[in-house]
């Protein structure tokens, strides 16, 4: 789908879409393992390797030789993994100073024999604390490991002084997972008693004789009846009297077992010790489109995300790695690591009652709110808890190994940067420079880039500045540029509405056409279901000086999960090719033949706006309202979506 005078220059013309489809959807079920780095820190909304890839396969096809790489808008650095591996070099640059120090961090990583040994040694350091914080004795008298403490949400009901657990559902949580073949549950009648059933069948509490039936849902639209004056109140009203978090299941492990019981007294006692006296102050949660949902029910520092235990024992993680003499790789990847055990915060990570894990604190693009938490052991034990250190150490391991396998060794990295001092060309023996700050200005002179690859921000869709606050909060990273994001928020004061956003695109690709060479490309994915976010995007392309090329249409993501059920979801992204325009742009004439028509009504949508996309660089007047109408009327717009706020939530 390409302006037919650009079939031979084009680089999405190179193209064979049906095959980047059939590895995209492969890889989306396994990004870890075909990709190990992309684990190396927490990022949202990453493109595929495949897509990526194939685009730079179809780049060295237009060219006789490589140039520059550019990605302003870097997030969890797909793109500079894609092209160092193909021995290009890269400067890559993200606002949010989470993924520059991320990227800089995951492309210095150091040996992983190095990695290891620094693992060690700061067990050895922390072993009292994990100790008096973890230890137990499973049911069969065996020494074991707490992995999860499960807490509920205890309130007291405003109407008569009622105090009662609040669980979100009848079924706490199966004892054994479900796929393998676990039947055996926790249930919890309406007034928070909890006992073991079958998930199968309703059982009856043996302390108030109720009849529990395991499919209910106890906090349906966030609203819970108190069972003794029948009184209704909302999630937020009962949270934000005050809140106690009490430990009412465990999950224990040994080497080849592992359990889910309540909690013993001893560990009852241990997981709420006067020990646990955490010092360090992570600051207030602002008001955002993501943090309100945390702040309305209660949550107003960041630090009351996390039980005392948890945060003592990070706290104590990260003093240890500090004091470790090994080399700066070895330290600043290890503190990328145990900074990243802060997104499984134990009073928002939820507990999935069928899979028995834990979710991240910012799991699915959004911040948990539950009442049944799960807060993971720091460290881990015996290979069990997701985000643990011990696990994240394992996949700096396998990312340090890839590294060096597909980049032939070490590489030489410039940064993180700021992106406010000199303008410099990249020395032919530097491999990646890593900068930070808006793209609005970037570290490279004029016409130094031949090949611009990103995804720029997607109109509302993902508020990565308040996403990684708390990431941002433990690393003590700078927390001022969560405004920064070229994102409609409409909350948090940056002046986020539609005009804002395509001025500050408009801005941003304004700089990506000074930095870009004459005969340069800027390719980039976007997926978005709201015409206004395409408008303001060809708008602002226009507006910066450039001209559509090609188009082409990918898959880019699962196509169920929980977080799209019921949902009218984009699971493919469309490329666009544009071009420094060089005068007044020919006449739309697309060329259309390399694929065929119509493949459903997401296909058909993206058509749409393709096809409008191609008329960029002469754009005309008064279009806006024609293809505003035009996308609005597609079926893939009229299916139904929830309107819930944040209706994916465990509560």
């Amino acid at each position: 789908m390409l302006r037919l005078e650009d079939r031979r220059e084009s680089i999405l013309g190179q193209l064979q879409p049906r095959e980047i489809d059939v590895r995209s959807r492969s890889e989306t079920r396994q990004r870890e393992r075909i990709v190990p780095a992309v684990s190396s820190y927490r990022w949202w909304a990453r493109r595929t390797m495949a897509v990526t890839d194939a685009i730079l396969s179809a780049y060295e096809q237009t060219r006789d030789e490589g140039g520059l790489i550019a990605d302003p808008f870097v997030g969890g650095g797909i793109v500079a993994f894609a092209a160092l591996s193909r021995g290009h070099r890269v400067y890559a640059q993200d606002v949010n100073s989470w993924a520059a120090n991320g990227l800089a961090t995951t492309l210095r990583l150091p040996p992983s024999d190095e990695l290891l040994e620094g693992e060690r040694e700061v067990e050895v350091r922390l072993r009292a604390v994990l100790d008096q914080g973890y230890r137990t004795t499973l049911t069969d008298g065996c020494s074991g490991w707490v992995t999860h403490t499960l807490r509920v949400a205890t309130v007291t009901c405003p109407s008569c002084g009622l105090e009662r657990r609040l669980y979100p559902y009848a079924l706490a949580s199966l004892t054994k997972r479900k796929d393998g073949g676990g039947t055996e549950a926790f249930l919890a009648c309406r007034r928070g008693h909890l006992f073991r059933a079958t998930a199968q069948q309703r059982g009856r509490c043996p302390r108030c004789a109720e009849w529990v039936d395991p499919r209910e849902n106890y906090l349906a639209g966030r609203r819970s009846k108190c069972p003794e004056c029948e009184k209704e109140h909302s999630l937020a009203e009962l949270m934000h009297q005050g809140v106690t978090w009490t430990p009412v299941l465990v999950q224990r492990v040994a080497r080849g077992q592992r359990e889910l019981s309540q909690p013993s007294s001893a560990e009852t006692t241990q997981a709420a010790h006067e020990r646990w006296n955490p010092g360090r102050t992570l600051g207030p949660i602002p008001d955002g489109v993501e943090t309100r949902v945390l702040r309305r029910h209660g949550f107003d520092v960041w630090e009351s995300l996390y039980p005392a235990r948890q945060r003592v024992v990070l706290e104590s993680l990260l003093r240890a790695i500090g004091e470790l003499d090994v080399a700066e790789p070895v330290l600043a990847a290890l503190h990328l690591a145990a900074v990243g055990v802060s997104e499984t915060a134990g009073h928002v990570s939820r507990w999935d009652r069928w899979y028995l894990k834990n979710y991240e604190t910012m799991a699915l693009h959004r911040f948990n709110l539950t009442t049944l938490s799960a807060e993971p052991n720091v460290w881990g034990a015996c290979g069990y808890g997701r985000g643990t250190f011990s696990q994240r150490v394992r996949a700096l391991v396998k990312a340090s190994d890839w590294l060096r396998e597909e980049m032939g060794g070490s590489l030489v990295v410039e940064g993180p940067w700021d992106s406010s001092g000199p303008r410099t060309n990249m020395s032919p023996d530097v491999a990646a420079r890593v900068a930070v700050g808006s793209s609005e200005r970037m570290l490279l002179p004029d016409s130094a880039v031949d090949l611009v690859l990103t995804d720029p921000p997607y109109h509302d869709d993902v508020q990565y500045g308040e996403l990684s606050l708390p990431l941002r909060a433990w690393a003590k990273l700078g927390v001022h540029d969560a405004k920064s994001d070229v994102a409609v928020n409409r909350v948090n004061g940056n002046g986020g509405d539609e005009d804002s956003y395509r001025l500050a695109l408009s801005e941003l690709f304004a700089e990506t056409h000074r930095i870009l060479d004459s005969d340069g490309r800027f390719v980039f994915s976007y997926a978005n279901k709201e015409p206004r976010a395409w408008i303001a995007l060809f708008q602002a392309l226009e507006d910066a000086g450039f001209r559509a090329v090609a188009y082409e249409i990918v898959h880019a993501e699962n196509e169920t999960g929980p977080w799209k059920n019921g949902m009218t979801s984009c699971d493919s992204d469309l490329l666009l090719e544009v071009a420094p325009r060089r005068g007044k742009a020919n006449g739309v004439s697309s060329d259309t033949q390399d694929r065929p028509a119509g493949d459903g009504d997401e296909e058909s949508f993206l058509r749409a706006v393709g096809e409008q996309f191609l008329r960029v660089g002469n754009l005309g007047d008064d279009w806006q309202d024609g293809f505003r109408c035009q996308l609005l009327a597609s079926p893939f717009l009229s299916k139904p979506t929830p309107t819930d706020e944040h209706s994916s939530q465990s509560v």
